[in-house]
């Protein structure tokens, strides 16, 4: 599909993973540097799908390039990216809760909003996002001064199949905390028009080609006056940045 050299990445529309996942186009590493010169969008590889601990690559790839010309099929991809220091994209969504949440309700909280979809199956990608989030709600819980004036919200891009019961079960499994899920973190779906209008206004591209699910990767903080502050683009952000930007943006 697409070609990302200087971040090391393709990006793949994939058959079905027996036992793993479902057909999907996603970007994935390759460490091999050839692997760069040789493949264009259009071409088809052939690879394994290395899984190890928290990360992800394909090794062993092999290129067979398509007669023609190049050309990579379209992706769905209305997104914009959101300017920081202005008003942060709106939603109005529920939660795995069963209960209302929007932007305008967090006012007055400095809010972490991330998109993630509970049938994800690389461990980089959802999984990694949900995991820090309970990483940086698990510091931010353990100091009084921010405990109750942070509130993080996981946004499905999965909406037809993580309802608000899917959610409400997903969330018991990966994000409790001394046993529970906080009450400063929601998981949230709607209908997937609006999902489709959230997560491309925060710079998201997300869709469904052919019943692949398409998606990269944003996660951002919201002032406490509903003014977008930082986007992260991608995995490769750490905990403590952002722990550190949400303590900037409460002083």
């Amino acid at each position: 599909m697409s070609v990302d050299a200087e971040r090391g990445r393709l990006t793949v529309d994939h058959g079905d993973v027996p036992g793993y996942m479902p057909p999907m186009t996603m970007p994935f590493r390759v460490k091999d540097d050839w692997v760069f010169q040789a493949a264009t969008p259009g071409c088809r590889i052939s690879a394994n799908l290395i899984v190890e601990g928290k990360a992800t690559w394909l090794e062993n790839v092999v290129v067979t390039p398509v007669p023609g010309p190049a050309g990579a099929p379209s992706m769905i991809d209305g997104a914009t990216e959101p300017v920081p220091g202005e008003a942060a994209p709106p939603f109005s969504l529920t939660t795995h809760r069963y209960k209302p949440i929007s932007l305008q309700s967090l006012k007055g909280s400095a809010v972490l909003v991330t998109f993630i979809f509970s049938r994800c199956p690389l461990p980089d990608y959802c999984p990694l996002m949900t995991e820090r989030f309970a990483e940086i709600d698990r510091l931010l819980l353990g100091d009084p001064r921010f405990a109750s004036r942070v509130r993080l919200v996981s946004i499905t891009i999965d909406p037809e199949f993580d309802t608000p019961g899917v959610l409400n079960a997903h969330a018991s499994e990966v994000a409790t905390i001394d046993g529970k899920v906080p009450e400063n973190w929601d998981f949230a779906t709607s209908d997937p028009a609006t999902i489709r209008k959230v997560a491309e206004a925060y710079g998201l591209v997300y869709g469904k080609e052919d019943g692949q699910i398409v998606h990269s990767l944003r996660t951002a903080i919201v002032g406490p006056d509903g003014t977008l502050v930082k986007v992260y683009r991608g995995n490769e952000w750490k905990v403590a940045t952002v722990v550190e930007d949400l303590r900037s943006t409460l002083k």
